[in-house]
């Protein structure tokens, strides 16, 4: 299991009307949602902010963990780009937060620190 979601989302989304709130979200869900298709994950579920996805089933993978963290690295290089055009043009700071059954991913699956 993998979960990710946007971190501080309620301040981020707090002052934004729905639809605003909404522009900013989807963006993000959707890049959440490709990173793991690309590597034959399901998600499972979407959380408002966030998403559970399954790799390993229904599709049998032996290196399911392995895709989890590739769906990782693919989700933090998006979002980096789509963090960054936010940052420049509307001053916004949007990361996500990753989990691993419970566990923050390793930096070294995730590319952090």
């Amino acid at each position: 299991m993998l979960f990710a979601d946007l971190k501080g989302s309620m301040e981020l989304l707090a002052d934004r009307d729905p639809e605003e709130a909404r522009q900013l979200l989807d963006p993000v869900l959707e890049r959440m949602m490709a990173a793991v298709h690309r590597y034959e994950g399901t998600v499972n579920q979407v959380m408002g902010d966030g998403i559970m996805a399954l790799f390993g089933a229904p599709l049998a993978h032996e290196d399911h963990a392995v895709r989890a963290c590739y769906a990782a690295l693919t989700m933090q290089a998006a979002l980096g780009q789509y963090a960054e055009e936010l940052r420049r043009h509307q001053g916004l700071d949007v990361q996500i937060r990753m989990t691993s059954w419970g566990r923050r991913l390793p930096s070294r699956c995730t590319g952090g620190s």
